[in-house]
């Protein structure tokens, strides 16, 4: 219900929760140099999980696919995205 009215737009997802989130599996899943197929299905299945979510999921999968590519080609910015993560999630101590 969280994303129920929340306005689809790649920045809205990317600068969110999930899309932070979404990043830093790219840079992880990454970080080795390569993403091994059972990596690409897991992350694949979180897609579906995530865009469930949202109104218009097709659409959302295809944002965090976009995210996903585009982040698992930038390792230098894994800062930054952690200190967003951080920034968001800090005050709920069950995430």
């Amino acid at each position: 219900s969280q994303f129920k009215n929340m306005q689809v737009s790649k920045d809205a997802i990317a600068t969110s929760e999930l899309g932070l989130f979404v990043a830093l599996c790219a840079k992880v899943a990454k970080a080795d140099g390569r993403i091994d197929e059972l990596e690409a299905e897991l992350i694949g299945n979180m897609f579906n999980d995530i865009s469930k979510v949202f109104p218009q999921p097709e659409v959302v999968k295809g944002f965090l696919k976009e995210i996903f590519a585009e982040e698992k080609e930038r390792p230098k910015n894994i800062d930054s995205v952690v200190s967003q993560l951080y920034v968001l999630i800090s005050r709920d101590k069950a995430k």
